[in-house]
């Protein structure tokens, strides 16, 4: 079952994400032995919600959302490599949360791809904008603003 923002302020939309429990198996990443460092034990649920509850506040969105690769597809290179819808708000974001696409179709997959930000103002204008998602839940994207984060390399 999605998590949902608990301090719920006004004006703030409503954040879903997936439940620390679905989180876990995505986050978890291989590290170098060298690398000692332990990752710290925090919902990971709740600051994925915050860090898009952050991004919204900075630029003001009818939609948002947070894509991670799947840390096992990442290392295998037979796999089928997908980005996974973790974290969203909108009027679809029932529809999209844990929904897996392509990393070589979109926008999205192109900034995760290449690590160069893109935004577009016309999304249907965009060459590699791809609309599955909005057929699949009938939203409407006008604008699209992109950013990789990248942990490591």
């Amino acid at each position: 079952m999605p998590q949902e923002r608990k301090d719920h302020r006004d004006g703030a939309p409503r954040i879903l994400c997936l439940s620390t429990e679905q989180l876990s198996p995505i986050l978890e990443r291989k590290r170098f032995s060298s690398d000692q460092r332990t990752i710290p034990r925090i919902p990971l649920d709740a600051l994925l919600i915050d860090i898009l509850d952050k991004a919204n506040e900075f630029v003001p969105s009818s939609a948002g959302s947070i894509l991670l690769d799947d840390p096992i597809q990442k290392f295998e290179e037979t796999a089928f490599r997908e980005l996974i819808f973790v974290c969203c708000f909108g009027p679809t974001a029932e529809g999209v949360l844990g929904v897996r696409v392509p990393i070589d179709r979109g926008i999205v997959g192109s900034v995760y791809r290449t690590g160069s930000s893109q935004i577009t103002n016309d999304a249907y204008e965009a060459p590699e904008f791809d609309g599955n998602c909005d057929r699949r839940t009938g939203y409407c994207t006008r604008s699209v603003l992109c950013v990789s984060i990248r942990i490591g390399n």
